[in-house]
């Protein structure tokens, strides 16, 4: 009987095995969307390297040859692609480099918290992983120049020079009218809203549809391929939208660790900080010259940082001095790294 038992044993476990992939546990067919959004993916790969930094991988792209190397740190929402002319314009006199933070562009979503000490950390892996020496110089747009700041004070001795591009400033919540705190709430909702219409596939599926919610963007970069690969991400990658999303949310802990750190210095590397001069007047008429007073006394500050600080003022542009006046900033990469030369 023991024998007839254990000839019988082969089958009895077959059939087990069949039950278990038959009780629905497999994974189910994919949608048209999801099918169009993997589409997608294979058809835009990233241009860079994917780099793991702990369990999931940042995209670096790098181009151009010469030291010091400048690394760009893009503001909210940014990711690579959306700074426009100004790396290859840079990359002719130096070798540049621009990253995705995790869960933007090509890069993975990170499992830790969208927040300044985070991210800098990540981006100190990034370059200790991919082998790139310091010093650097650090280009920064935005909410990006709260991080390279934060980066340059905890790591001094790998940051030889700096440009901040219209950039944040730790105490801007606290500077600015109230009033404004509303619309970073509606900002980070609009996202996350986004983030769920983009996972079902919907906007892979109606790419021109994502085009017109991104008409701000459409025909501000170098060529039609690039703005055919910024829908495709956005539409592609889902998490694109929602880490933006976090990160927007994390802002206020962001600024207050900045705020802790007491950056009254960045040494005296040589310093150059591009301000806005337009675009204020999409502010509510009763606060826009609060707003752009207490903007330019804040960049003032930043310039001050360092004896070699300068402040520049960009007549043509409003926040994205990178995309309306690419050649201003390729300029002060230019003036930088000479300096840092001689």
């Amino acid at each position: 009987m023991r024998h007839g038992f254990l000839r019988l044993l082969p089958a009895l476990i077959l059939i087990v095995l069949l039950a278990g992939c038959s009780d629905g546990s497999s994974a189910p067919p994919l949608t048209e969307g999801e099918k169009a959004m993997l589409a997608l993916r294979d058809q835009y790969p990233s241009p860079g390297q994917l780099i793991d930094v702990g369990g999931y991988r940042l995209h670096l792209w790098c181009r151009g040859e010469g030291s010091p190397t400048v690394i760009m740190e893009a503001g909210w929402g940014g990711w690579s692609l959306l700074w426009g002319e100004v790396p290859t314009g840079a990359a002719s006199f130096t070798r540049v480099c621009v990253y995705d933070r995790a869960g933007t562009g090509w890069s993975d979503p990170s499992p830790s918290p969208r927040r300044a000490d985070v991210i800098v950390g990540e981006l100190h892996t990034l370059l200790a992983s991919s082998g790139i020496a310091p010093p650097y110089v650090l280009v920064a747009h935005s909410i990006g120049g709260i991080y390279v700041r934060l980066y340059a004070h905890n790591y001094p001795e790998d940051v030889a020079g700096m440009v901040l591009i219209d950039s944040s400033h730790e105490d801007q919540v606290l500077r600015y009218p109230p009033s404004l705190q509303g619309l970073d709430a509606a900002q980070i909702e609009d996202n996350y809203r986004r983030g769920r219409v983009a996972a079902t596939g919907y906007y892979a599926l109606h790419l021109s549809e994502l085009e017109n919610e991104l008409a701000g963007l459409i025909g501000r970069l170098p060529s039609a391929e690039d703005n055919r690969t910024m829908v495709a991400v956005y539409a592609s990658r889902p998490w694109t939208w929602t880490s933006a999303a976090e990160e927007r949310e994390r802002i206020p802990q962001s600024n207050e660790i900045v705020h802790n750190a007491h950056i009254t210095t960045l040494g005296t590397i040589p310093l150059i900080v591009l301000a806005a001069t337009q675009g204020f007047d999409l502010y509510p008429p009763d606060i826009a010259e609060d707003v752009k007073r207490i903007h330019m006394e804040m960049q003032e500050e930043l310039a001050a940082l360092s004896p070699k600080g300068r402040l520049i003022k960009a007549e043509k542009s409003g926040h994205n001095i990178h995309l309306f006046q690419p050649d201003l900033v390729i300029e002060a990469i230019r003036e930088v790294v000479q300096e840092i030369r001689e």
